[in-house]
């Protein structure tokens, strides 16, 4: 099951890779436009799979808080403090899917390895 989750990951960022070539480089395949497209591609599966795996999206609830508070006006949003939906938010927070992260993480450390041996490699 993990194996295919891996599998999954690395087609969908692979896919990326090639967008990424094909709208920033025009299909123009030298190793350091390669190099350049896993980097970007690394740095957002590795970010966010930290953000992910060490629970840093309960950062982000001010934010939706917030969101909530301008746009819908004071009648939908129900909780009178932040320390409420705050509450609210730890008593509803469900912890499935947080372990499938790592594979994420993972993809990152090898694509920012790869983009930075190719980068050492064939760059100059």
């Amino acid at each position: 099951m993990i194996l295919v989750k891996l599998l999954k990951t690395i087609g969908v960022t692979l896919l990326a890779v090639v967008v990424i070539l094909n709208f920033t480089y025009d299909f123009d395949l030298s190793w350091i436009h390669v190099s350049n497209a896993f980097f970007l591609v690394g740095i957002l599966c590795f970010f966010s799979g930290i953000i992910t795996a060490t629970h840093a999206l309960d950062l982000f609830y001010s934010i939706r808080y917030l969101t909530g508070k301008i746009f819908s006006g004071a009648s939908a949003n129900d909780f009178k403090s932040y320390g409420a939906y705050r509450e609210y938010r730890a008593l509803n927070r469900t912890e499935k899917g947080r372990r499938q992260y790592g594979i994420l993480l993972i993809t990152g450390l090898l694509y920012l390895t790869l983009s930075f041996i190719m980068s050492l490699t064939w760059g100059a």
